[in-house]
């Protein structure tokens, strides 16, 4: 039997730069899930009418696209779930007795989205994972002062997930204790404790050079 994977780093095999229209499909949906509150476009058709729209694609044309993400990747892998149910005015009896579901993200999904870049409300979602492990408190903070630097933390712990498939919580981050930038990161705070004020200024103009202000 086949493994349940997220595609949302698949890439295309012909320009390996550039992601899948499934992966940007499946940031779409766990993006508008993290930042829409109304029940409404939470929806499967409430989210394929979102994403047709910022496409410019028919909404009944990219349901079932969404509908199979949702229901046999997202909700399988624990990041989505059924929040409620919306009343159906139009369709079979039964249909509108069973209402339209809508949909939330669980903490596993959470920490997906802090995976995608242009995700409205880090701090709020941040804020609402319970079990960040012994580093919550750092990242929480990072994730004010230096929100680029979480944002890559988890985007390659997220990307180490959906190749292994382990567990998104608690937050393990020792999976990516080999990430060469982040060692990089490591060494350079280890030796700039060290410096003297002459030395510490300019690798700060350095920076500033190479990095921007």
């Amino acid at each position: 039997m086949r493994e349940v994977r997220l595609s949302i780093f698949e890439r295309l095999r012909t320009r390996p730069g550039e992601l899948s229209a499934k992966a940007l499909r499946q940031r779409a949906v766990i993006q508008m899930l993290a930042e829409k509150t109304n029940p409404q476009d939470r929806t499967r058709t409430g989210l394929a009418k979102s994403l047709a729209a910022a496409t410019g694609s028919k909404w009944q044309t990219v349901y079932p696209a969404v509908f199979g993400d949702m229901e046999k990747i997202m909700v399988p892998l624990g990041i989505i779930w059924e929040e409620g149910r919306l009343p159906l005015r139009r369709g079979p009896r039964m249909m509108q007795e069973r209402g339209s579901p809508y949909y939330s993200l669980t903490q596993e999904g959470m920490v997906v989205a802090l995976a995608i870049r242009g995700v409205q409300g880090w701090d709020d979602i941040v804020g609402r994972i319970e079990e960040m492990g012994p580093h919550g408190g750092t990242l929480r903070s990072l994730a004010k002062s230096s929100p680029g630097m979480v944002q890559y933390i988890m985007e390659r712990y997220v990307e180490a997930w959906c190749r292994s498939g382990s567990s998104l919580l608690p937050l393990d981050l020792g999976r990516i204790r080999n990430d060469e930038p982040l060692s990089m990161c490591r060494d350079l705070l280890d030796a700039y404790g060290g410096m003297e004020d002459a030395a510490r200024e300019g690798v700060a103009a350095l920076l500033s050079d190479v990095a921007g202000p």
